[in-house]
């Protein structure tokens, strides 16, 4: 897998805190698996991780909470 950005070879798993805005709402998405480039720091998704994601969001929506925090380990 090359990096997106730098084109650079060496990505490593890792885990970030994942950050969206939307209709105003900020959801702020703790332990996300990702890869990370071991060179300019570019984040990369997977996709099905990014579906994960998009559920959460949807469910935390209904909260209409203007701030939503949760850890990507218990909400998926």
């Amino acid at each position: 897998m090359k990096c997106a950005y730098c084109g650079n070879e060496k990505i490593v798993d890792s885990r970030t805190t994942y950050y969206r805005n939307v209709d105003n709402m900020y959801f702020i998405i703790e332990n996300v698996p990702c890869k990370i480039c071991s060179q300019c720091g570019e984040v990369l998704y997977n996709m099905s991780d990014i579906d994960i994601i998009d559920k959460i969001i949807e469910k935390e929506l209904e909260k209409k909470e203007k701030i939503n925090l949760c850890d990507f380990n218990i909400a998926a």
